[in-house]
């Protein structure tokens, strides 16, 4: 692999023992990757599934009527929350940073 090449080489021009701490690093690292990427129930972070939640649920409510659609679309925008303050405490423009979500 690339990466083991790139650690072998490294680790012949510098000392055994941050030879040894590099590649553990990089093994656990890459380890990391492979559980994240096996395991179903990881949810992509950022408010990036608050926002697709907030999309499904304003489609619902366009597709109901009555008191079901005014809950759920209330419900959704509940949902958006979450990015807005994130975005804000970033110090972007919530509402431009939604519409570009």
């Amino acid at each position: 692999s690339v990466l083991y090449a790139v650690v072998s080489t490294q680790s012949s021009e510098s000392s055994g023992i941050n030879a040894e701490y590099g590649e553990r690093a990089i093994d656990d690292g890459v380890n990391s990757v492979k559980e994240i990427t096996r395991d179903q129930r990881c949810l992509p972070g950022a408010g990036a599934t608050e926002i697709e939640l907030a999309k499904q649920l304003m489609q619902y409510g366009e597709q109901t009527a009555g008191m079901e659609q005014y809950a759920s679309k209330k419900f959704a925008e509940a949902f958006e929350v979450f990015p807005k303050v994130l975005a804000e405490n970033t110090g972007l423009k919530a509402n431009e940073a939604l519409a570009k979500m």
